[in-house]
């Protein structure tokens, strides 16, 4: 699985998340999925899905809009969030 750790810290993380989703999937994610997630996380990284437990509302909305149930703890989902919600 390719690393985006470079991408993030190079053109941020909306396209460290679009690399991800282009090349760390076999077979290759939908394009309506791939759009679903990172729509998510945009809502996600704006503050729209703020609450008491923040990253099940976010395996939630990943699950509804996208059909993906592995949660924001697998496929290194992870590098994605928010610095607060890692601690």
């Amino acid at each position: 699985m390719p690393d985006p750790s470079y991408v993030i810290e190079t053109n941020g993380r909306k396209a460290g998340l679009e690399f991800h989703l282009n090349t760390a999937f076999y077979p290759p994610l939908l394009y309506g999925c791939k759009l679903a997630i990172l729509e998510t996380f945009e809502d996600y990284w704006n503050g729209k899905l703020a609450g008491d437990d923040v990253l099940s509302r976010l395996d939630g909305e990943l699950a509804e809009r996208a059909g993906y149930t592995g949660g924001v703890g697998k496929y290194n989902f992870y590098l994605f969030l928010n610095e607060e919600d890692l601690e």
